[in-house]
């Protein structure tokens, strides 16, 4: 979580997660992730290298969601 704790109205941020429902089955969910703009897809899987996690928070009083990236361990 980032250190910001309140809202720009004054009210308390909370995390909240940001649900992909890109699945066919409907079923399973996935997290969203980022990379570097200038990232190249691998050849064998064809899947961009992923640099860390989208994370976000909501205000509890006025609803406003605020992305930002949790970078990856590795």
């Amino acid at each position: 979580m980032t250190n910001e704790s309140k809202c720009d109205c004054g009210g308390d941020l909370g995390e909240i997660q940001i649900v992909d429902k890109t699945s066919v089955d409907g079923g399973s969910h996935h997290k969203l992730e980022y990379t570097v703009p200038e990232a190249k897809r691998s050849f064998w899987k064809q899947a961009y290298p992923v640099e860390g996690e989208v994370a976000a928070l909501m205000c509890q009083s006025c609803g406003r969601i605020t992305l930002y990236g949790r970078p990856s361990d590795t």
